[in-house]
């Protein structure tokens, strides 16, 4: 698939988007799990910690899950604070990735930085102070006593019951958001357009389909860590039509969204195609890795080494994103037989 053909349906989806952003909003579940009703003119989000009642509307949108302001983006409302994803090449100083720069504008969100260990009550009072009228923390981890606090302060929405931590589909999660912020119809559609974008891009490259595939970050400790489907940078590659073999999956255990693959069981990593993450000199490190390069998936050259913003945004799917990645990701991994 042409890098040409990509950012046409790219473009296609940004003009979509605008269009959606300006239709009367509704309330309505495209998944599969009914995660909104209508309560009167309020909607009721149900969650990990019970359910939450929505008034329409709501003005002041605090966005503490990591990517969840893109999806908030997408539907066209502005967020007054975000939690960014990372930082330097990957956001700006905004908090946001540069799929999203365009929908932000001019905008300038408070940015509150929640860390890796997710949303705790350290935070609560940065919250507090912005005022919000609703708070939306799908993709973090939100502990019960931030929850609690969280929703004193405004009605608070976290992620589906069904799903880990960091493992809710960008499908899933995008409807959700919508729900909650009174453009369930725009999110249906949305979703719809997006997926569109994965469907050209296999229609395009059929041999995607018939390949295996994975995504591999370096562990620092020695070995490699391998995402599975419950992660987004499995979940993009799984959506081209690349299938994880059987026992790489096998490895991932109850709770995780990654498989730890000693360096003597690097020939794990031999799948058709193998999407590594050149994070911290990765592609240095391994060029002087004796058991990587012996791997015949790397001395056919069917490895793609994508960097970290690429990285970032294969991590967090949404309707930002993955335009922006696809952009960049398909014509390597066409290129890579």
């Amino acid at each position: 698939m042409s890098g040409d053909i990509v950012r046409k349906s790219t473009k296609a989806l940004v003009a979509a988007v605008a269009t959606l952003s300006m239709l009367a909003a509704g309330c309505s579940s495209a998944t599969g799990d009914d995660t909104a009703a209508a309560v009167g003119g309020d909607s009721v989000i149900e969650h990990q910690y019970g359910s939450t009642e929505v008034p329409p509307n709501p003005q002041r949108v605090v966005a503490l899950g990591l990517g969840d302001i893109d999806t908030i983006l997408a539907l066209g409302v502005t967020p007054i604070t975000v939690s960014p994803w990372g930082s330097g090449s990957i956001v700006n100083e905004a908090g946001v990735g540069p799929w999203a720069e365009d929908a932000l504008g001019d905008a300038r969100p408070t940015v509150i930085d929640t860390g890796s260990d997710g949303v705790g009550s350290a935070i609560v009072e940065q919250v507090a102070a912005a005022q919000p009228d609703l708070i939306i923390a799908v993709n973090n981890v939100v502990d019960r006593n931030a929850y609690e606090q969280l929703s004193q302060i405004a009605p608070t929405v976290v992620r589906p019951a069904d799903y880990a931590d960091w493992s809710v589909p960008w499908e899933v999660s995008t409807q959700m958001i919508g729900d909650a912020i009174g453009k369930g119809e725009q999110a249906t559609k949305l979703i719809a357009q997006t997926t569109d974008l994965f469907t050209q891009a296999r229609a395009q490259n059929p041999e995607f389909s018939t390949r295996t595939g994975a995504v591999m970050l370096m562990n620092a400790t020695g070995g490699y860590y391998v995402y599975g489907p419950g992660d987004g940078r499995g979940q993009t590659l799984a959506s081209l039509g690349f299938t994880l073999p059987v026992d790489v999956e096998s490895l991932i255990a109850d709770g995780k969204f990654y498989a730890d693959i000693s360096a003597e069981n690097a020939e794990l990593l031999n799948v058709d195609t193998l999407v590594v993450l050149d994070y911290d000199d990765a592609q240095a490190k391994l060029a002087a890795d004796p058991l990587f390069q012996a791997l015949d998936v790397v001395r056919d050259g069917r490895v793609v080494y994508v960097d970290q913003p690429l990285g970032s945004a294969m991590s967090m799917p949404n309707a930002l994103s993955i335009p922006f990645a696809l952009d960049q990701l398909v014509p390597q991994l066409a290129a890579a037989k």
